[in-house]
């Protein structure tokens, strides 16, 4: 223990002097810098780096979304092939045809022996000794009423394909290359808070929830446009036989204004897909949601209610389409 205590001696004050003043002049020759973190910096960070990007992506998602809303063949395909990629018939006209064959032309032609039955039954009730000639003709109208009825009953669907193409036409010189231009963007935020940010985050969630819905009501409302031509088609000889009767022709003269007015009705949604990017060019512009003063109201209302306005007229195509037809 002496051996080792003689080498660790308690220093002295002049030596304890002597170090800090080694220690100080070491630390002013590599001198370190001090950093300061405060609110300021993460609120900028916030803004900067995760509000801003995730708003400016919601608000060029849903104008976009308005552009390129897309329904394949729904609404300018050929008839039978509405809900295939391609041009090449699907399977849901297979079942139509099947179930058009094999169940419905059936009923069809016992309407139309009803409806000739009774038309037999009033021409016998005219036969009399001096009603010879107007018997005979008569006769010949209602054999020709009854091979024109039976050709329509057979052929149901491709009449109404006929009409279809007839209106698809319309349809398809309808076309939807108008681009969104002038896409709402976010502007300053130099002098927003995040409180005002967040409202803007809000504010675009909500921009792009409605403008998704409007992509996805055109889908809906074309898909169901199409299951409804279909469905039509397939029960077209029933009314075609109802216009046998003259107490049920308004019945068959009404099913060929609707079918006609459901084929309008993809007109009138594919003109409404086309228009609204010209609506947000014109209504919207190049607009900023954030002003001088914050939030610009005017550029919210007016972002907000395009796709709101896009779904209220897709809902509304087909009445706009009876219409159009005369109700």
């Amino acid at each position: 223990m002496q051996t080792v205590s003689r080498y660790f001696t308690r220093p002295n004050a002049k030596t304890i002097f002597v170090m800090f003043l080694l220690i100080s002049c070491a630390a002013l020759a590599l001198p370190q810098y001090a950093y300061a973190f405060g609110i300021d910096d993460v609120t900028n960070w916030l803004k900067d780096t995760i509000l801003k990007p995730w708003i400016e992506t919601m608000l060029n998602s849903g104008s976009s979304m308005l552009s390129a809303v897309g329904t394949d063949n729904l609404l300018t395909g050929s008839f039978g092939s509405l809900f295939s990629s391609g041009t090449s018939k699907d399977a849901v006209w297979g079942v139509i045809n099947k179930v058009h064959q094999t169940l419905v032309v059936p009923v069809g032609h016992s309407i139309l022996a009803a409806a000739v039955l009774v038309q037999l039954v009033k021409i016998s009730q005219k036969v009399d000794a001096n009603a010879t000639l107007p018997t005979v003709k008569e006769i010949f109208i209602l054999v020709v009423f009854f091979v024109v009825f039976t050709y329509m009953i057979n052929h149901g669907p491709q009449i109404c394909q006929g009409l279809y193409d007839a209106i698809n036409d319309i349809t398809k010189g309808i076309t939807s290359s108008q681009k969104m231009e002038g896409e709402i963007k976010l502007g300053n935020t130099d002098n927003a808070d995040v409180a005002v940010m967040l409202l803007c985050a809000i504010t675009a969630l909500f921009i792009f929830c409605t403008s998704m819905l409007a992509a996805v009501v055109a889908y809906v409302m074309a898909a169901a446009r199409a299951l409804q031509l279909y469905v039509m088609a397939v029960f077209s000889p029933i009314p075609f036989a109802l216009l046998g009767f003259e107490e049920t022709r308004n019945m068959g003269i009404n099913y060929i204004k609707v079918f006609a007015s459901v084929c309008l009705a993809g007109a009138i949604l594919a003109f409404l897909i086309a228009i609204f990017p010209i609506l947000y060019k014109q209504l919207v512009g190049s607009g900023a949601l954030l002003g001088e003063s914050g939030l610009d109201a005017s550029v919210l209302i007016k972002s907000l209610a395009i796709p709101i306005l896009a779904i209220l007229g897709m809902v509304k195509s087909g009445s706009w389409a009876r219409d159009i037809l005369g109700g």
